[in-house]
């Protein structure tokens, strides 16, 4: 026959352990929820974001943006994929600096020569000049700047009467580094490399594996750029699609979207729709 003190004991450790077990079953319920409710969140300020967006490109060009469905399968929530901006192996940004760290020259080079953006600024921060570069002859507008921000002259390389100029001289990367110079992969971050094989931006220093993971890097679409504003890397949990029919009313038609984000909620495998429209109304699809 057991003894009451051995009796109690037992039945104080199995109140613990149910109690231990229920706490579990609580802290995993309140995890659920918080997943969800942060994925949620997540749905609703980026289909927020595109409407804000596409007004934005509506007043700028007269139409709304229609952007095919991306990725092309809902993601793994728990495993979303990193979408980033692509990016040109032979593309790079280089850049100049003061000793005070002010940025001094940036441009941007192709096989060895200026081709793309080019800017310079004082030691004060303000800019001098900016303009484009294309295959080592400016073209376009270039404009300069006093060290006050007055606008002090414009020049149109593609009119007839430019001033003369010849091609910039061709220089490799080790004349560039030898001049102390810096550089970036055009598109990406500073110090983020273009991955040779996928060819988007990523970082050898990411903290995370999957960040340093080529197979978990998705290339940014341009339309999704613009709506989105994906310049760098930016983790979606959600599969995004934009339509604008030109819709008939009254004689008239008139430009609508929708933007619709579908979505793993609790990572159970059921896929919630959410939906926004011009009103900037969002609402969870319950069909």
């Amino acid at each position: 026959m057991a003894r009451p003190g051995t009796l109690s004991s037992h039945f104080t450790f199995v109140v613990v352990l149910v109690g231990f077990g229920v706490l579990v079953v609580l802290l995993g319920f309140k995890s659920n929820y918080d997943k969800a409710n942060y994925r949620l969140r997540e749905c609703v300020i980026n289909l927020e974001s595109i409407a804000a967006r596409q007004e934005a490109v509506l007043a700028a060009t007269g139409r709304y943006l229609s952007c095919a469905r991306y990725p092309l399968e809902v993601p793994d929530a728990d495993k979303p994929p990193t979408w980033r901006p692509e990016c040109e192996l032979d593309h790079q940004v280089w850049t100049w600096r003061y000793e005070n760290g002010q940025r001094r020259v940036e441009a941007e080079f192709r096989d060895g020569r200026e081709d793309g953006a080019w800017a310079s600024w004082y030691e004060n921060g303000r800019i001098q000049e900016r303009g484009q570069y294309e295959k080592g002859l400016r073209t376009g507008f270039w404009t300069r700047w006093s060290q006050d921000g007055e606008s002090e002259e414009e020049i149109d390389y593609s009119s007839d009467d430019a001033p003369p100029q010849s091609p910039t001289v061709e220089r490799s990367s080790a004349v560039l580094e030898s001049e102390g110079a810096e550089a970036r992969a055009a598109g990406c971050p500073r110090r983020w490399q273009c991955e040779p094989t996928r060819k988007v931006c990523w970082s050898p220093k990411a903290r995370q594996k999957k960040d340093r993971d080529p197979e978990n890097m998705q290339t940014v679409p341009e339309c999704w750029r613009q709506l989105m504003g994906l310049g760098r890397n930016m983790v979606l949990r959600g599969q995004y699609d934009v339509s604008a029919p030109a819709v008939a009313s009254q004689g008239l038609r008139m430009q609508r979207f929708e933007a619709t984000c579908r979505i793993d909620l609790k990572g159970d495998g059921n896929v919630t729709v959410f939906r926004a429209t011009d009103s900037r109304r969002t609402w969870r699809d319950e069909g």
